[in-house]
């Protein structure tokens, strides 16, 4: 069982864009490995347009589910930080990263 996680980037209208990360969703890994290897917006976008991420080696890389045979993921908007938060939900993630537009990441826990 995977500690499921959410990467979500803050937009200009105040929405986001998220991705989901299966495994190892904790700040002792992801965590860690956001704010090392993808420490800034720009970054993060570019794990958006990867797609879902199966999970992310200690090294900063990943395998994406978009690398699988049909299986292909795409960033989710959500209007706003309630609806993100309403999504992680549902998809019953333990954390949710957030890249804010001030250059901050904040993990949020949903337990």
């Amino acid at each position: 069982m995977g500690t499921r996680s959410l990467i979500a980037v803050e937009q200009q209208d105040k929405g986001f864009k998220s991705i989901y990360v299966h495994y190892d969703g904790y700040p002792k890994h992801v965590g860690r490995v956001l704010t090392g290897y993808y420490p800034n917006k720009e970054d993060a976008d570019k794990l958006l347009k990867v797609g879902d991420i199966v999970g992310f080696e200690a090294d900063g890389s990943y395998e994406a589910f978009n690398s699988r045979p049909r299986e292909k993921t795409r960033a989710i908007k959500s209007k706003n930080y309630l609806r993100l938060k309403d999504l992680g939900e549902q998809m019953m993630v333990e954390y949710i990263y957030v890249y804010n537009l001030d250059g901050s990441i904040d993990c949020h826990t949903m337990t």
